[in-house]
């Protein structure tokens, strides 16, 4: 495809992700208004649901981009690809570290009758949790080291 073509296709396909999500938003507000007591929830299993399938299409893409990147690289030069398997690793690595600390232990809720109270469901919450702070902290030492590396620079 010529980029122009990906261009007016990519702009194509957000105004309609954006109209889509408008209506749903629309309907969910509308639901809201007249359910107050929440009795009828099917605007917010729709727009769950939307929202599911937009993280889907987003996630499918990133990956597939990523795997369409990665070959190419791997085609013109294949000793480019050792970084990124390595950062690869490290993130499987952290997130398989993060799900085995996580505390799988059922807890006491009183009148919630749902699945996801299970080990499960509670180690994975504690991974993204785990994941949350250690980001941040990366990302506060990233800044930091930022500042502290451009200081020492400029002295020079």
């Amino acid at each position: 495809m010529k980029p122009a073509h990906i261009q007016k296709l990519s702009t194509i396909v957000l105004w309609s992700c954006v109209t889509i999500s408008i209506v749903i938003f629309a309907f969910f507000l509308y639901g809201l208004t007249n359910h107050a007591d929440f009795t009828n929830t099917l605007e917010i299993s729709v727009l769950l649901n939307w929202l599911y399938i937009i993280l889907f299409i987003c996630i499918a893409t990133a990956l597939a981009f990523s795997v369409f990147q990665f070959l190419s690289k791997w085609k013109d030069n294949p000793q480019s690809v050792i970084q990124p398997i390595i950062w690869i690793v490290a993130i499987i690595v952290l997130f398989g570290s993060s799900y085995l600390f996580g505390d799988g232990t059922p807890l006491e809720i009183s009148g919630y009758n749902g699945n996801e109270n299970s080990p499960f469901w509670l180690k994975l919450t504690d991974m993204w949790i785990y994941m949350l702070y250690i980001l941040l902290a990366l990302n506060a030492i990233a800044v930091f080291a930022g500042i502290i590396w451009s200081y020492l620079k400029n002295i020079r």
